[in-house]
């Protein structure tokens, strides 16, 4: 599904979600506390797609090979430095700068 554009009502659905800051056509733009929650959580032995269901975007709606590349995207520009601390390295500036209006996380307020 990487490749074709989401539904009108898929769109609406997914821009409702707390993990997803924008989207439009085929991407999806996520906040960067769920970003670090992801991989801190993987680094931690649970399941991506678990993380991603669970955040309300299961492989059925946004596909298996979209969260394997997020995953492996945003392993190599976020560093775990200790538990429980996820520190973001070589972000590009335009995500930091998007990412900080949805930079807390609404369930947690972390």
């Amino acid at each position: 599904m990487s490749d074709e554009r989401f539904s009108p009502e898929q769109a609406q659905y997914l821009a409702s979600l707390p993990a997803v800051i924008s989207i439009t056509g085929s991407r999806i733009r996520y906040a960067e506390w769920f970003k670090r929650e992801c991989v801190s959580s993987a680094e931690n032995g649970e399941s991506p797609t678990v993380l991603f269901r669970e955040a309300g975007l299961g492989p059925e709606l946004i596909g298996e090979k979209r969260i394997e590349r997020c995953m492996h995207r945003w392993r190599k520009t976020i560093r775990i430095e200790d538990p429980g601390t996820v520190d973001r390295v070589n972000l590009p500036d335009s995500e930091v700068t998007s990412s900080r209006t949805n930079e807390g996380n609404p369930e947690t307020g972390k």
